[in-house]
Order: structure tokens, then C-alpha cells, then sequence
């Protein structure tokens, strides 16, 4: 258990960090949370409530999962909001753990949003409870924690040291960060041993032991250095020319494990009289440490001294000795020994090994939301979006297929709904269904919500690649206060600008003449109908591409919520709206964002923002869309892919997927929509469209008699995944979790997911030169044994036309690099997770089963001996075949005896696949041909999905 000094001292450097970079949310959320709930109070706007529980950490999942509907909403408030809202706080904590308990009782709401709604509007006597409060109150030896009392007993006691240690009142959201932050400054969650003030951020760092007894703590965790001799640099004494940045060094002082440090700097060689000036300045060199240094200096032959910058000491809690941790040199053979290199094992095992997002992956997310899939699946799935953007996941019925492609949409959603779900109908005979048609008969484009998906994902992209401040921005509203909210709620919907003037009829029948004219014309009330010159404005001055803002609420004095968006289509007179609005002069837009702004008088309907206007000032509306339009990933879902004809109502996408990318990320080619030049000027409907590279495309396959089978020209533009098995304990176990747990901030795990999808605004962007050519070239020669095998496996398929073509190393290497980079990420993890090597294996397994067994469908004479020689590579060393056949034992020696293999056999592995699975190097690609193989001996017929 930490100690209070300790304590005391992480509360100190907390608050130093804290005082001089406060995150915003801190204080503008918990305002926010309670003017709002105040305005439902007055009003009994129970939507509103949905904005706020948006402000809490646990909001969006909670809006998610339960609260979806104002009828839900409704019992939110009246059986636990409203009670919050009508107390004071200390009427509230009188019997707060019987309250606790009711509330928990209304449908949907958990202990993470109760205590922190608690806690937002009463930050000075409530606190959060979530799973990060649990883990520290364990951390801190308090015991988890059994009632919402103990919570705010123990929290008031750490506001208490707050006080004392920085000299202020911290209210209990603070404190209550303050374990957030330590959660992440660890490097690991045994807060007793490891404390943490350098990350390891190098999950290739290799750890040395350093020997050494100066005067406490003297240059521990500060320097390492020793005598400019060889056999310090690369002896038995040392092994500083090892060193490279990011290495852990582990400190025995005195014969006992006291802490680590990161190496920050290569060694250098520096005099005796520079050494001692550099540890006076850093206040390592006095008297004791002078007496120290003194047998150093005389081992040193020339004067000279190997120096290596170390990060500084994380002490550990409990000096441990060498008897207490396993893996260490016996300290009778370190004799003389300043630096030895360890066991990378032990390293980890003495000061963990941190992620990036902490112990978050997408496996944890996906079991938080009560699914269970394998790692080596997930990891297959997230790296063949990522590499190639088209994903078909075949399989079992119930398997998870579509819940993996929801959930990971769901966890990158930022607001603005980043995925689009269509349920594939048998009668899908084109591309109509998905992309809409042209009409002639009437000269319209009747389009679909996919096309306006796929549009907006690539107005989206489009923008980010421009110069913000050489677009033009037009202010416009859509009528006066009150019934602007209400048109302007319609124009969001509808996907276009509107304004008022109900007697001027379509502007493109009068002249520029009778345009001016309305500016000194009156209306039958003697108003000037457009004195302004609004309606000339609209019509004229506005062009294509540029961005409008378009004010929805007024949230306050100052603050508006606006909408922002970029003009699609020239002026049009809407004389029969399909809604209510009655404005009838109107452009097509492509809406983008919702977000706050702060605006002055609004007394014009249109106007351009300059950098010099009062009511809006340019510089805010490009922050606010640079700070929101960051380029998002969008998932296009299609259900149940293959229930019609794949290659028919598809047909255009595996055209253009197959034409490649541009320099600017979009396809080669494009998808023909219409020839109607009306239509794209009216409707803002291109006449042709190419896919951004931030647009994803997850298909989800049932193999049954209802559906048809995939060409080889699908799979072949497509990663082809198989959900096969079944695993009923840690489904239950998956379950089991599901809970609370859904209230956890996942926030970390997105950010870093988005960053490694984003791959700095390429996203699938990928050109031979940048991508293809490094990714081949480290294959080839970092890795050799797979290029080789990559060789041997394209002969051996040769003769049977099975060989795969130059596309499919080019995917198998990027394949490779991809998943390699999302490991170290930490975003997905494989069976032997510490081992590199291991992990590098299962990624090229996993690379060779997605990218050479989809092309193997036919029959038993056809794929026989190729699917065996395949199997032959994925062996790794001998084995026998125990099974019985016709009542007597037979045994099948592996791989010597590889063409007697029947399936008798394959039954026996499949049945005892723990007892085999170990003696295959590439086990996921053996386990999918042993099935295949199975297949061909049944029934006489196998293909991969």
C-alpha cells in the first residue's frame, strides 16, 4: 500500500500539472449540465436531456444502449433528475446509499451516470463512481469499494490532502481526475511496486541491469557512466555500445532492485573535468559522491569516460533483493560487472509493459460490450480495413459478423453519425437500390441515402485537403427567431438553405434589373420587400464549393448552435416542398457538423463572413470546422451481402475498387450516375463519383441455400474473413462482464485508433512508391524467411494456376506492416502477445489465410494436392495421427506421409486441435485447410467461404 508521503507527492505533481493546463471540460461541461437540466425544469423539454447526458464521460454509451427515446428519458427525470434538481445537496446525503440504490433501479441507469450527473451538478459534495475509481481505491489499499458512502467518505479524506498539499479547495471532479491521471502515468497497475514518471514507448526496448553503490541516489536513473574502455563498451563489464534510445535500464544499488529508468540519449565520450562540471550543474557532486567517483576515475586510461542520459529514477516502492524476483543473474557472477543485458521476460516482469490506451484494445472494448471474438480475429479484422477498406466477414449464422462491424463503427463515432447499415434485399438485380436513378420522364435524380452517405464522407475529405481561408463563408438564416429553429431544422433534414420572401416568385425568371428593383419595392404592408439586397445575393454571389453556416438555437446572450456545410447546387425555386417550409428559394448543402458558435446581432439573413465582421468572425468558423473536421473514417455495412447477386447490384464499386487510387486518395475510377447537367446544378447530384479513401465497406456473408457464392472476382477485390468458431465458456464469460462496464471512457482507445486509420489524412490512400515499395523492401529484407516462403509457396501453386499475382504480395506485405504498427499501438494483440517473433508469425499466418486460400474453389480432382502442399508449409516439425479407421488404429506420420491424409484424420485433429495445433508454424492457415480438405473428401466439392 503507498504510504501518505507518497501520496502527498503525486498530489503535488498533479496539481503543479493541473494548474498549469486545466482541461476545458472540467468547467464548462459541469455548467452546462446544470443550465440545462435547469432549462428542463422551467420548460419539461425532456429531449434536452439527452444534450445533457451527452456532457457526462458515460453519456454517449448510455444514449447508445438505453436511453433512446423521450418515453425513456421521461423516467429518467422524473425518477431520479428531477429529485437532484429539486435538493439541496446536503437533503441529498442524508440517506444518499438508499437513494443510490433506487435510482439504480430505473431502467438503463448505472452507478457510472448517476454519480457523475451527481457530481456535475453539486461538483463540491458528489464524486464520480466508474471502474477507474475502483481500480485506484484497491491501488491505494482502501478496498473496493461496497456503497456510495464509502466513495464520498474516502474522497473527502484525499480533497483533504488536496487542501493541505495545493493550498486550495479542489471540488470532488478533481479529485476524482486525479485518478484518471495516475491510472495513466502508471506503466502498470501495481501501484505498490512501479511508479511511473517515463514511459516505455519502445515495445522493441531491450533492459539491462546496472551495478553500482554511489551515495543515495547519486546519478541513479540520472547518467549512466563508466571508463572509456572496451570492455565497458562491449565486455563482460558492460555493454553500454549496446544502448539505444529507449531502452529500460533496471538499478541495483547496494545489492537491491530500486527502480528503472528510459535511456534518452546514444552514449558519448566526455573528459573527467566535463563530468564533474555536468553532475555539479545537475547537483549529483559533492564530498560523498567525490569519494565514489574516485575508483572510476582510475580505471580510466586516458581520462575519459562513456556518458549515457537517462530519463531520471522511478523508485520503486519496496526495495526488492535478488532472492525475491525470479530471472535474475546470480549476483556471485556479477563480479565486476557494471551493465549486463537481461532477459527481456524479466525486464517486463520488474516495471511492466504499458500500452498506449492503457489496457484498452478493441478485444476489451468488444468484451465490455458483451461480445467474445478471438484476438487473432479481431486483429485480422481491424488490419484488412485498414490496409484494403473492403472487408467481407463470412460464416456461421449468430457468429458476431454484423455486431464487430456496428461496434467498431459505434466506438469511433464522434457525433456525426459515421456509418450507414443496409440489410441487402434478394431483389437487388443493380446498382439502383444503392445509388438511386435517373429519371427521365420528370428530369430528376431520385437519390438514396447511401449516395448522400457517400457524399458527405467525400465533401468531408475534399475539405480537409483545402485552404479554408480562400473559400468563401456565407452566413444565412432561415427566417427570424422562433421560426428560424423550425426551418432550419427542416433544411438540415432536407439537405439544403432556404430563405423567406413568400411573394417573389423564382428569381431565375427576373432580370438583374427587377432584382435591383427589390431593394426600393414594397410589399402590400408599404415594407420594402429587399432593401437589402438579400434575395440578389443568394441568388447570384453564392457558388458551388462554398461553406455556409446556418444558425439552428440559440443557447444564450452570446452563444448559437449552428450547422456548417458546403453548397452542392446553384439557386433553386422549390415550388412544391416536400416539407412544410414554406421558403421556397433554396440551394442544395451538404451538411457536415453541428457545433457552437458565438455570433452578434443577426439582423441579416445572408451574408459573407469576413475577417473583419463584427457578428461572426471568419477565424471562428474555420476553427470550429478545422477543430471538427478533422477527416472522419465512414463505414458503409451491407447485411447479409450475398442474398442476391453480388455482382450484379455491386458491380460498380468492384469496377472502380479495382481501378486503384490517385495521388489524392480517391479511386481511378469513377461510378456514372447520370448525364443530366440540370440535375447536377439543381440537385447537386454529381454526374459521377469516385470513393474517398476515408470510406470503408464491411459486408457480412451467410452460407446457406438461400444465398448465393462469392466469384473469385470478389474475394479477389476484398479481405475475406471467416467467423467459424465457437467458444461457448468465454461467450459467457464475455456476458458476465457486460454491465457497468459499458460506462467506461473509451475515448483514449478511439483517439488512437482514428490516429492509426487516419495514417496522416491518407487513410487508404497507398502509393507504390511511399507504401508498396518500403513495405516489400522490409519484408524481403528484414524478414526473409517469408519472402522465401512467399517463393516457394507461388512454385508450388504454379503448376495447378493457383499462383497468386504481384497485387496480392503487394497486400500480404502491407498486410504485414499494417498489423505490425497496430500491435505496437497497442490496438490489437495476438495469442503470444510478449513474443515478437511469435507475433510475427501469427501476422503472416493470418496474411497468407486471407490473401492465398480464397482463391482455392473447386473440386476434389482440382484441389487436392495444392491445398496438401500448402498444408505441407505450415508444418513445423513431425507429428503422428492417432485415429481409428474401420474399428483398427491407424497413424499418419506428418509431414512425411502428407498424401494419405484422409479425413478420418482431419476429424482427429479437429476433435483434439490443443493437442495438434503446436506442431503447425502457420496454425489459423492449416486449421482452414485441414477444414477445406474435410470438405473435399465429404462431399467432393470445398471453396473458402
Amino acid at each position: 500500500m503507498i504510504n501518505e508521503v507518497r501520496l502527498k507527492e503525486l498530489i503535488k505533481e498533479y496539481c503543479q500539472v493541473i494548474n498549469k493546463e486545466m482541461p476545458d471540460w472540467m468547467e464548462t461541461n459541469p455548467k452546462k449540465f446544470r443550465e440545462i437540466l435547469e432549462t428542463v425544469r422551467e420548460s419539461r423539454e425532456y429531449n434536452r436531456i439527452r444534450d445533457a447526458i451527452k456532457l457526462l464521460h458515460s453519456g454517449r454509451y448510455i444514449l447508445r444502449f438505453h436511453l433512446k427515446d423521450e418515453s425513456s428519458l421521461r423516467r429518467l427525470w422524473d425518477g431520479f433528475l428531477k429529485e437532484v434538481v429539486e435538493n439541496e445537496p446536503e437533503v441529498l446525503l442524508r440517506n444518499i446509499d438508499e437513494r443510490f440504490e433506487r435510482w439504480r433501479k430505473i431502467e438503463g441507469v448505472g452507478k457510472g451516470l448517476i454519480t457523475e450527473a451527481l457530481s456535475f451538478y453539486y461538483p463540491k459534495h458528489f464524486a464520480p463512481w466508474n471502474n477507474t475509481v475502483d481500480w485506484y481505491f484497491e491501488e491505494l489499499g482502501w478496498g473496493r469499494p461496497n456503497k456510495y458512502s464509502d466513495i464520498l467518505k474516502r474522497l473527502t479524506e484525499l480533497r483533504e490532502l488536496f487542501k493541505e498539499v495545493c493550498k486550495n479547495d479542489p471540488n470532488f471532479i478533481i479529485v476524482d481526475h486525479f485518478g484518471w491521471w495516475l491510472k495513466r502515468k502508471l506503466s502498470t497497475t501495481r501501484l505498490s511496486t512501479t511508479l511511473v514518471s517515463a514511459e516505455i514507448t519502445n515495445s522493441n526496448a531491450e533492459y539491462y541491469l546496472e551495478i553500482t553503490k554511489p551515495p543515495w541516489p547519486g546519478h541513479l536513473g540520472k547518467y549512466l557512466w563508466a571508463p572509456h574502455d572496451r570492455k565497458y563498451w562491449d565486455g563482460r563489464e558492460g555493454k553500454i555500445g549496446s544502448l539505444r534510445k529507449g531502452d529500460v535500464i533496471i538499478h541495483d544499488w547496494k545489492g537491491k532492485i530500486v527502480g528503472y529508468s528510459i535511456v534518452s540519449e546514444l552514449p558519448k565520450v566526455v573528459t573527467k573535468e566535463e563530468l564533474i562540471e555536468l553532475f555539479k550543474s545537475e547537483g549529483i557532486w559533492d564530498d560523498k559522491y567525490r569519494e565514489f567517483a574516485k575508483s572510476w576515475f582510475q580505471k580510466s586510461r586516458d581520462g575519459k569516460f562513456y556518458l549515457v542520459k537517462l530519463s531520471g529514477l522511478n523508485e520503486f516502492n519496496e526495495h526488492k533483493s535478488y532472492s525475491k524476483i525470479n530471472g535474475l543473474p546470480q549476483p556471485t557472477r556479477l563480479q565486476g560487472v557494471y551493465l549486463v543485458k537481461l532477459d527481456p521476460e524479466v525486464g517486463k516482469q520488474l516495471v511492466g509493459v504499458p500500452k498506449p490506451v492503457g489496457s484498452a484494445n478493441l478485444m476489451t472494448y468488444l468484451a465490455s460490450e458483451g461480445y467474445h471474438f478471438p484476438d487473432h480475429l479481431i486483429a485480422q479484422f481491424y488490419t484488412a480495413l485498414k490496409t484494403k477498406g473492403f472487408v467481407i466477414l463470412s460464416g456461421l449464422s449468430g457468429t458476431g459478423k454484423t455486431k464487430i462491424a456496428l461496434e467498431f463503427a459505434g466506438l469511433l463515432e464522434s457525433g456525426n453519425k459515421n456509418y450507414i447499415f443496409l440489410s441487402v434485399r434478394p431483389d437487388w438485380r443493380d446498382s439502383k437500390p444503392l445509388l438511386g436513378y435517373y429519371n427521365p420522364l420528370d428530369g430528376k435524380y431520385y437519390e438514396t441515402p447511401l449516395l448522400k452517405f457517400i457524399l458527405k464522407a467525400t465533401a468531408e475529405y475534399q475539405l480537409s485537403r483545402e485552404d479554408l481561408w480562400k473559400k468563401r463563408i456565407w452566413f444565412i438564416k432561415c427566417g427570424e427567431e422562433g421560426e428560424n429553429t423550425k426551418y432550419a431544422k427542416m433544411a438540415l433534414h432536407g439537405n439544403y438553405i432556404s430563405i423567406g420572401w413568400y411573394e417573389v416568385p423564382d428569381l431565375r425568371k427576373l432580370s438583374d434589373e427587377e432584382l435591383e428593383h427589390l431593394k426600393t419595392r414594397k410589399n402590400e404592408r408599404g415594407e420594402l420587400i429587399d432593401g437589402r439586397g438579400q434575395l440578389k445575393t443568394f441568388f447570384h454571389d453564392i457558388s458551388v464549393g462554398d461553406i455556409v453556416v446556418m444558425p439552428l438555437e440559440k443557447l444564450n446572450d452570446k452563444e448559437y448552435k449552428v450547422a456548417i456545410g458546403v453548397i452542392t447546387s446553384e439557386y433553386y425555386y422549390e415550388k412544391s416542398p416536400s416539407d412544410t417550409n414554406p421558403q421556397k428559394h433554396r440551394r442544395k448543402v451538404i451538411w457536415l457538423i453541428e457545433t457552437v458558435l458565438e455570433i452578434g446581432n443577426l439582423g441579416w439573413t445572408v451574408q459573407e463572413v469576413r475577417e473583419d465582421t463584427m457578428f461572426l468572425q471568419k477565424d471562428k468558423v474555420i476553427s470550429a470546422i478545422v477543430d471538427a473536421l478533422t477527416p472522419q473514417p465512414y463505414f458503409i455495412i451491407l447485411d447479409e451481402m450475398n442474398l442476391a447477386h453480388v455482382e450484379y447490384y455491386f458491380a460498380d464499386f468492384l469496377s472502380v475498387l479495382e481501378s486503384g487510387r490517385d495521388e489524392s486518395g480517391f479511386t481511378r475510377e469513377s461510378i456514372k450516375l447520370h448525364n443530366d447537367d440540370v440535375v447536377e446544378k439543381l440537385q447537386g447530384i454529381p454526374k459521377e463519383i469516385k470513393l474517398s479513401p476515408n470510406l470503408y465497406i464491411i459486408g457480412t456473408v451467410n452460407i446457406d441455400e438461400t444465398t448465393y457464392m462469392f466469384s473469385p472476382k470478389v474475394l479477389d477485390r476484398a479481405f475475406t474473413i471467416e467467423f467459424h468458431d465457437v467458444e461457448l465458456d468465454e461467450y459467457l464469460g464475455a456476458l458476465e462482464k457486460k454491465g457497468d462496464e459499458n460506462e467506461e471512457d473509451w475515448s483514449e482507445l478511439r483517439n488512437v485508433i482514428l490516429k492509426d486509420l487516419r495514417r496522416n489524412g491518407k487513410f487508404l490512400a497507398v502509393s507504390k512508391k511511399d507504401d508498396i515499395e518500403p513495405a516489400l523492401n522490409e519484408l524481403k529484407k528484414n524478414y526473409k524467411e517469408y519472402w522465401q516462403i512467399l517463393k516457394q509457396l507461388n512454385k508450388a501453386l504454379e503448376p495447378y494456376d493457383l499462383h497468386f499475382g504481384y497485387r496480392v504480395v503487394d497486400e500480404i506485405a502491407l498486410f504485414f506492416k499494417n498489423a505490425k504498427e497496430s500491435w505496437k499501438e497497442g490496438i490489437v494483440k495476438f495469442e503470444n502477445n510478449n513474443d515478437e517473433n511469435r507475433v510475427d508469425n501469427e501476422i503472416f499466418d493470418l496474411a497468407l489465410l486471407i490473401k492465398v486460400l480464397p482463391k482455392f474453389h473447386g473440386n476434389r480432382k482440382k484441389l487436392e494436392r495444392p491445398l496438401k502442399k500448402v498444408l505441407e508449409m505450415c508444418i513445423e516439425k513431425e507429428f503422428d495421427v492417432k485415429f481409428k479407421e474401420n474399428n483398427n488404429e491407424r497413424i499418419i506420420k506428418l509431414p512425411q506421409n502428407i498424401e494419405e491424409l484422409n479425413s478420418g484424420a482431419i476429424i482427429e485433429m479437429f476433435t483434439n486441435w490443443k493437442k495438434y495445433e503446436n506442431n503447425f508454424r502457420f496454425k489459423h492457415t492449416a486449421k482452414k485447410i485441414l477444414r477445406m480438405l474435410r470438405q473435399l473428401y465429404e462431399i467432393g466439392f470445398a471453396s473458402f467461404s
